[in-house]
């Protein structure tokens, strides 16, 4: 655990993108993590995850991390995640299961002596990936991009290699609907990414210093248990110095 430092989860949803310009600025004083396809739109920016999160196991998935290029960035990875994401990753990798997984636990123990941790999550990758930030760092956490709704009529920030502009046939084919949003005005969702923000909801409730987890996303759906404070007010409270991270030997 990285205790009291800054951090920083990356989401893909279109309210990503005005967040970047100040994402850099404080880049040397957080720990980001970039939740899973994520990580496209931040390399578009020159900006490099310290930590990116996977665990979709479809070929899509795949083909969003298919020749990518980082230097210094880990995978945190489930083992649902597609294999050819690990195989291919060029720098360290750390596992986990999910929490649903407990007798796969006890088999890779026995079998191979390993005891991977057991991380809570929910339907999407950003709700593993704040577990998984918890779990670095005891520090104050900003979510940012974490829209659950089509913002401006936009699936996902720019770069993304699935993004798009959508229209009313395509809400009506997602069955989409009007929910609270940000700022207390009405966005639209669909039942997937409301199941996300539910999990978050429920995640929120025991999570330890939940208190310093905030969402600054800035669009999007209003997600409970969560304060609301601007991006620009998370950084300067939290991360206005750099930080050091030295590496511990396990030895």
């Amino acid at each position: 655990k990285l205790k009291d430092t800054p951090v920083v989860i990356a989401a893909g949803g279109p309210s990503l993108i005005k967040q970047l310009p100040l994402l850099q600025s404080i880049r040397n004083n957080i720990i980001l993590v970039a939740a899973g396809s994520t990580i496209n739109s931040l390399l578009e920016h020159n900006i490099e995850p310290d930590y990116v999160v996977t665990i979709d196991g479809s070929e899509a998935n795949y083909h969003h991390f298919e020749n990518i290029s980082v230097k210094n960035a880990k995978l945190i990875y489930g083992l649902s995640s597609n294999y050819k994401i690990q195989y291919e990753w060029t720098n360290e990798r750390y596992a986990f299961l999910t929490t649903d997984d407990v007798k796969v636990q006890k088999i890779i123990e026995d079998k191979y002596g390993v005891e991977l941790p057991l991380i809570a999550g929910g339907g999407s990758v950003a709700n593993f990936t704040l577990t998984v930030a918890r779990k670095l760092s005891s520090g104050p956490i900003a979510l940012i991009g974490q829209d659950l709704a089509y913002t401006n009529l936009q699936t996902h920030a720019s770069g993304n290699k699935f993004a798009m502009e959508i229209d009313d046939a395509f809400l009506k084919n997602r069955d989409a609907f009007e929910t609270e949003g940000y700022y207390g005005d009405q966005v639209m969702t669909d039942y997937p990414l409301h199941s996300m923000k539910l999990a978050f909801e429920d995640l929120i409730k025991f999570l330890p210093n939940s208190s310093t987890i905030f969402n600054c996303t800035e669009g999007g759906v209003r997600i409970k248990g969560f304060e609301q404070i601007k991006f620009k007010e998370f950084c300067e409270a939290y991360a206005e110095n750099s930080i050091v991270v030295i590496k511990q030997s396990n030895q």
